[in-house]
């Protein structure tokens, strides 16, 4: 029995689905599962797996939209008597978050007696544990011994997830799922109510386009695809859906109608998609202005909401200024009932304290338990904890944001977020070394592995190129000669080069510790001299400046737009 229990260990790189053939049930995993069967653990009816997901629907989603409901009342046309409802709940739809089991409703291991247990029933329950911080081993125990049919059953489960499938004799065959998404707008639609986006990102637009799921012929023929977009974003594919976003935009701005609800909807949605377009871009530009002057002129508070929320990549936007959209953006949140947007509202107003003189710690630490106890799903606690060390470090008080940065960690362990961890472990580094603490080299060198292995050259070179620099000055502070056989090891001039061709995003902080580390170790840190930095104005202000000049530290925060 010990050694079938060893089976079901969950790797932390990749999310793994243990299958048994039923040979393997009934012979050498029988005394195992056996302890299992009448206990909570154990599902072998639909209404029993549904009763449990509702209950765990009820936990995370107490204070977020109800996506199944909102969907369902605009496909049967519930609302074709109101354009103002179909257009709240369109634009609730259009910016829905991702949320994960959580607390004490995760029970591991959780097995699934294949059955009586829906294909939908069991994609679902893998989707909302698949980024649990209490990740559970599932097992699910085949009605036969096929394989085949097998990889059929679980072929909506999220993309790059593994298949461990598991025979008597000991063999194992490990299969990595690639969901191919939805095979008609229909059953896209259900997968986008139940929160299974890969299967929506994954899916073919040619699919959503010119079917007739509603009486409108706007909402009809933009809003499947709009969720399609909001569902890879989700799934962080920004590039890739970029230029599809552009076309769409194109065909909503260049479509004629007389119709006043018609005009009103493509507005709305008009509105959407350049938001989107800001979090592709990750800047604001010319699209957050016109979302802007869109949600004014529609005087649509969820838009307008949506907007202020990203009060930092609106132009000429004074710290009062913003303060005050954030402020609006949050009240509007709570009053609707979307209390993670409302969590990520107050995450942006609080980092914009890094830009002044003066840090609120237990501010930030307020928002994180405002986080957890309503929205404890949500699978941004990554970038809230982050934040929370931050403001701690930049307070002084390193010990509590080494604690809060592990902490972080602990939601950023699994491979699907190697942003956040590279962030968190960058970040506790700092913490570590301005207390004094000697950062061991390989822990330095393995880092830089992972920076380069994970996230390249090319994926957010303005990211990780900040990663990378931060890691750098603990190494040159510790032993300038270890900081040279970094620089010299690994890409860093390229990569510092793509960071700035690429996005300009926060490049003046990046600048300034460039010059910082040339100033103290002069021609022995190069980069510098060599990589191309841009000529662009110096707008580095506030605690962020301040630790860079003190210490050579480039803290990393996290805005939440998305």
């Amino acid at each position: 029995m010990i050694d079938v229990e060893k089976i079901f260990y969950n790797d932390t790189n990749v999310f793994t689905i243990f299958v048994l053939e039923q040979r393997f049930v009934v012979g050498r995993g029988h005394e195992y599962l056996s302890k299992f069967i009448n206990t909570q653990h154990f599902f072998d009816s639909e209404r029993k797996i549904k009763k449990f997901l509702h209950k765990i629907m009820d936990k995370i989603q107490g204070g977020v939209t109800p996506v199944a409901n909102s969907v369902s009342n605009i496909i049967t046309g519930n609302y074709v008597t109101s354009i103002a409802e179909i257009i709240t709940s369109l634009c609730k739809l259009f910016t829905v978050t991702e949320h994960q089991a959580a607390g004490p409703d995760v029970i591991d291991p959780i097995i699934i007696q294949e059955g009586e247990i829906t294909k939908k029933s069991l994609n679902k329950i893998i989707n909302i544990h698949k980024d649990s911080i209490l990740r559970p081993a599932i097992i699910v125990l085949l009605k036969d011994n096929d394989f085949e049919r097998a990889k059929e059953l679980l072929s909506e489960c999220p993309t790059g997830i593994n298949i461990k499938m598991i025979r008597n004799g000991g063999e194992e065959i490990t299969y990595k799922v690639i969901n191919c998404g939805a095979e008609d707008v229909n059953s896209f639609i259900e997968a986008y109510s139940e929160q299974c986006y890969s299967t929506c990102s994954n899916t073919k637009l040619e699919i959503l386009t010119g079917s007739e799921w509603i009486n409108n012929p706007i909402v009809s023929e933009f809003s499947p695809i709009l969720f399609r977009y909001r569902a890879n974003l989700l799934m962080d594919k920004k590039e890739e859906i970029l230029p599809l976003l552009n076309k769409t935009l194109q065909r909503i701005t260049l479509y004629s109608t007389q119709n006043e609800n018609d005009n009103i909807l493509l507005r709305n949605m008009e509105c959407v998609a350049r938001l989107y377009r800001v979090f592709c871009n990750d800047s604001g530009g010319a699209d957050i202005v016109e979302a802007h002057n869109l949600a004014t002129l529609l005087n649509n508070e969820i838009l307008l909401a949506q907007v202020y929320k990203c009060a930092d990549l609106i132009p000429n936007c004074s710290l009062i200024e913003k303060a005050c959209l954030y402020d609006k953006a949050y009240d509007i949140f709570k009053k609707n009932n979307m209390e993670d947007h409302a969590i990520y509202t107050k995450n942006n107003m609080l980092i914009e304290q890094f830009y002044t003189d003066k840090v609120s710690a237990d501010k930030f630490y307020d928002m994180s338990v405002e986080a957890i106890n309503n929205v404890p799903g949500m699978v941004g606690l990554t970038h809230i904890f982050n934040n929370v060390g931050v403001a701690y470090l930049y307070c002084g008080r390193s010990t509590e944001a080494v604690e809060i940065f592990n902490q972080g960690l602990e939601y950023a362990k699994y491979q699907n977020r190697i942003v956040q961890k590279l962030a968190l472990e960058s970040n506790k580094m700092m913490a570590e070394s301005y207390s004094f603490c000697h950062i061991d080299e390989n822990r330095i060198r393995l880092f830089m592995r992972q920076l380069f292995d994970s996230m390249g050259i090319d994926c957010l070179p303005f990211l990780s190129a900040d990663y990378m620099l931060n890691v750098l000055s603990i190494a040159y502070r510790q032993n300038v000669s270890f900081g040279m056989e970094l620089v010299n090891t690994f890409p860093a001039e390229r990569l510092i080069n793509a960071s700035f061709s690429r996005n300009l995003l926060c490049a003046s902080y990046r600048i300034l510790q460039m010059k910082y580390l040339s100033s103290i170790y002069g021609d022995k840190f190069p980069l510098t001299n060599i990589c191309s930095i841009p000529k662009i104005p110096d707008t580095t202000m506030g605690k962020r400046k301040e630790f860079i000049l003190k210490y050579g530290y480039n803290l990393f925060d996290f805005s939440t737009w998305m």
